[in-house]
């Protein structure tokens, strides 16, 4: 499986391409890489293959499976389609990554998933249940790279085929699906799984569909129940609705549109024949107006999908250009830039000022604290002179620190969710 990944590697690379993006290392990150390997025995890597910025809030990825703590919603050898995620687990290490800080700072740093929304789709039939919305489809029908994801997908009931295209920037993302011309097709936003009270709205008038997720995995595993934490969401059409509603796993309520409770979505159709619904999401931890607006600022009604793959494209090889390499062969480099890739998805923007500066202050002081006690076992005359500079160090990083705060602060707290 992991071969095979390597071989479809060779055709995303030059896949996706057009005027307008940067020639750069991004075109040898294969975004799959990680996402293949037997879970059961620990070779499962743990990745997802996102479309957004560098340190991105949000992340849009295809679904094959519902995601969990160590778990992530893209696996490769699964070959069911269950839509996109709006997700905030970036890799399944996330979990182990941040437990040992939590436990010693007790900082808000999340584990698994946590505010998700996902959008689904289909034709004629509304099915918004998880069980029932699985479309098949075939890695050969697959492109992903660092800002743009398509396939193909097989309605085997209906028999015909969507095409599905994603990108997104940090706190909002945008979809394009084709469906055949014959067709009544369908767009389902899930607010909630079992377990999680949530709500949602639909507002035909705006085109939108808006509401909050209150789950947060990590719940299960710290002290820190987050009793008032909501992911807000605010997904908007540019199609007019032929209907609408609100459903509770398969159960559907027409010209219904508001809703409260589990396993929440809403839906809405469009008129028979309509060949392209278009669709953008914002999101946010504070309200509904904010996710409305990061909407707006990131993704305004004139952006194309093309205009959001290209800008995020250029935002990545930015970050990759930073390195090159000479005399290594194709694969050599696609390993180095799409663990590149993977390691700048993290840490988030949604983690707070605070965490961050407390998180930075307690790895300096610990990493000062170890060298100071190694060099006193080996050669304790030198070690005040030592430890005089790596105070100097010290004082120049909290520096540095208070003004990458203040930098933050000065770019508005609005954006920092």
């Amino acid at each position: 499986m992991i071969l095979t990944c390597f071989i479809i590697a060779a055709g995303v690379l030059g896949a996706y391409a057009k005027s307008g993006v940067k020639d750069s290392n991004a075109k040898y990150v294969n975004p799959l890489l990680g996402t293949a390997g037997a879970v059961e025995i620990g070779g499962y890597g743990g990745t997802i293959p996102s479309t957004n910025t560098p340190f991105a809030m949000t992340h849009f990825t295809a679904m094959t499976q519902e995601n969990y703590v160590s778990g992530c919603p893209y696996v490769y050898w699964q070959t069911t389609f269950y839509g996109f995620l709006a997700s905030h687990q970036p890799a399944k290490w996330m979990v182990r990554t941040y437990l040992i800080t939590y436990a010693l700072l007790q900082l808000n740093f999340y584990q698994g998933e946590s505010g998700e929304a996902a959008i689904s789709f289909g034709i004629n039939e509304v099915k918004p249940a998880y069980k029932d919305r699985g479309l098949k489809f075939n890695h050969s029908a697959e492109t992903s790279t660092v800002s743009y994801y398509s396939v193909y997908l097989q309605d085997e009931i209906n028999k015909r085929e969507i095409f599905a295209e994603l990108s997104g920037k940090s706190r909002a993302g945008i979809l394009r699906l084709t469906f055949p011309e014959d067709s009544t097709p369908y767009t389902v936003i899930q607010a909630t799984r079992k377990g999680f009270q949530g709500e949602i709205t639909v507002d035909h008038k705006r085109k939108e569909i808006y509401g909050y997720n209150p789950e947060r995995q990590d719940s299960k595993l710290g002290p820190d129940k987050a009793a008032s934490f909501k992911g807000y969401f605010v997904a908007r059409f540019e199609e007019d609705f032929d209907s609408y509603g609100i459903a509770y796993d398969s159960s559907l309520f027409y010209n219904t549109s508001h809703g409260q409770g589990e396993v929440l979505s809403a839906f809405v159709t469009f008129p028979q024949g309509t060949k392209q619904v278009h669709l953008k999401m914002g999101v946010s931890y504070i309200s509904i107006e904010q996710a409305r607006y990061n909407l707006d600022l990131e993704i305004p009604d004139t952006m194309t999908l093309e205009d959001v793959s290209e800008y995020t494209w250029n935002q990545w090889s930015e970050k990759l250009d930073t390195i090159t390499v000479y005399n290594a062969t194709n694969d050599q480099k696609e390993m180095l830039y799409s663990a590149m890739f993977h390691s700048l998805q993290v840490i988030n923007k949604h983690i707070s000022l605070l965490s961050f500066l407390l998180l930075t202050l307690f790895v300096t002081s610990s990493i000062y604290s170890f060298l100071m006690k190694c060099l006193k076992s080996l050669n304790p005359v030198k070690t005040c002179i030592i430890q005089d500079m790596m105070i100097k160090f010290m004082k120049v990083s909290l520096i540095q620190v208070i003004v990458s705060g203040i930098h933050i602060v000065l770019n508005g707290l609005s954006l920092i969710y």
